[in-house]
């Protein structure tokens, strides 16, 4: 009985040891490190170079949302712009052109809010 607790305890002692040395030699570079915690909205965020940023404002978002496409319409000549439609594929954004309707449908799974369609764009 006192060998399985003697082996039990080894093998607890050996993985903290791994463990104080693993995360010591980590934390020796500066340049990276974890805080997971309520700041900013709540959410994991890395620390790299000494500030510590989220992963979704790191890499930015992988498709477009709707305040992009309307950002995208405006800067394609769409005055006063506003979101109609969203569903999984597509954004629809309706506004003026020129003093006429004018209509752009944008790819919702493109990171860049791909065109798909247009309508009285001049």
């Amino acid at each position: 009985m006192f060998k399985n607790a003697f082996k039990s305890m080894l093998a607890v002692a050996v993985v903290a040891t791994g463990a104080a040395f693993t995360t010591t030699s980590a934390n020796a570079g500066g340049n990276f490190g974890i805080y997971i915690g309520n700041g900013h909205g709540g959410g994991i965020y890395y620390k790299h170079g000494g500030h510590y940023k989220s992963g979704y404002h790191a890499h930015g978002p992988r498709k477009c949302n709707p305040r992009r496409a309307l950002n995208k319409a405006y800067r394609m000549g769409v005055y006063r712009p506003h979101v109609t439609r969203v569903n999984h594929n597509r954004i629809v954004v309706k506004g003026y052109n020129h003093g006429h309707a004018a209509k752009v449908v944008f790819k919702r799974q493109s990171k860049h809010c791909r065109v798909l369609k247009t309508r009285g764009i001049y």
